[in-house]
């Protein structure tokens, strides 16, 4: 067993090192990129960024939790991906239900947060199962 949590320690170390690699390109290439080259009007300029932002985390979360999604896999706890599911397809309706009765510009906002939000709670129930 002590050699499964070795694998599993390094497989998440090496993992947050990629993840880390990704915000610093995210964070300067992708801000200098839609900042600069990127034809959106002035006044969506804060939305974009936000969805931006909201999408950097969203990949940093769908990276680090590569090692949690084996070790399920490995323990054939199929249940949890049922629970990931049901979450998933909630947050998502939740977001398609946001976008009908928000205006326009909270839409872009509530979609972009509600999709790192349920990446929030893959890693919770990855953690917890």
């Amino acid at each position: 067993m002590n050699g499964v949590k070795r694998v599993f320690s390094n497989a998440l170390i090496i993992h947050f090192i990629i993840a880390f690699i990704v915000v610093l390109l995210a964070e300067t290439l992708g801000v200098w990129f839609l900042n600069s080259h990127m034809n959106i009007a002035p006044e969506r300029m804060t939305a974009a960024n936000y969805v931006l932002q909201f999408s950097i985390a969203t990949m940093v979360t769908s990276i680090v939790s590569v090692p949690y999604n084996a070790a399920i896999i490995a323990n054939e706890k199929m249940s949890a991906f049922a629970y990931i599911s049901i979450i998933e397809v909630s947050l998502e309706a939740n977001a398609c239900l946001a976008s009908r009765v928000f205006p326009r510009r909270q839409a872009y906002h509530i979609f972009s947060s509600d999709v790192f939000g349920k990446h929030d709670y893959q890693i919770v129930i990855r953690l917890v199962l």
